[in-house]
């Protein structure tokens, strides 16, 4: 990954003359977007104190958000164009939702000052505080008797990977045919994996291409 690069002048009190401009790495300098990921991370881990989380993700799964929007907010926040207003406020939003859940907490000022600068750092936080919430909301969403897998058990499935494998995190689901394809495209690279309830048992099928398949709640453990 190339390395953001700051430059600034330095002022020589004996000659009272600009240097030419030199260049540091500011790859740990705390953005906007950084900060906010740091301020979401901890209303994540109120929300998950408070017991709200599950129900925080499950109000994303089901309403209009697209599924690499869902993995931005509770997977790979890290991978999301931080230079974009967009990516900033998306954090906002999550707090926004919360706010309808619970009591918002006022944060001591001290977290608005990032103590995990990297981003890399605060995605692995945030998928530490997530991954239990979103097993749990899997289990309620799969628990009513079905024959077909609906949208928002994909949704919540194709989330739980992206936590998984956030290298190859999900960025759109289609059903067909009763089958839920979860769909990752990053760069050139697309990958793809099938759901699909079998005798009454959530199965990941056709894995790698070929006739194995695995049962979802392996997957939970």
């Amino acid at each position: 990954m190339m390395k953001t690069k700051c430059y600034y002048f330095v002022l020589s009190l004996t000659f009272v003359s600009i240097l030419p401009l030199n260049a540091v790495d500011c790859s740990f300098i705390a953005d906007r977007y950084t900060k906010r990921v740091t301020l979401t991370n901890f209303y994540i881990s109120k929300a998950d104190e408070e017991e709200k989380l599950p129900d925080l993700i499950e109000k994303f799964i089901r309403g209009d958000v697209s599924s690499e929007e869902i993995s931005y907010m509770f997977a790979v926040p890290e991978k999301a164009n931080r230079h974009l207003q967009h990516s900033i406020r998306r954090e906002k939003i999550i707090r926004n939702v919360l706010s309808n859940l619970m009591e918002v907490p006022v944060p001591s000022k001290t977290v608005g000052v990032p103590d995990m600068t990297l981003l890399p750092g605060l995605g692995f936080q945030r998928r530490e505080l997530t991954k239990d919430a979103i097993r749990s909301l899997i289990f309620k969403l799969s628990s009513v008797p079905a024959e077909i897998i609906d949208r928002f058990l994909c949704r919540s499935i194709g989330l739980l990977r992206s936590v998984q494998d956030p290298d190859s995190f999900i960025t759109s689901d289609v059903i067909e045919r009763g089958t839920c394809n979860l769909i990752s495209t990053i760069g050139d690279v697309v990958k793809s994996s099938k759901y699909k309830y079998v005798d009454g048992v959530v199965l990941q099928v056709e894995i790698g291409g070929t006739n194995q398949t695995e049962p979802l709640f392996n997957q939970l453990e």
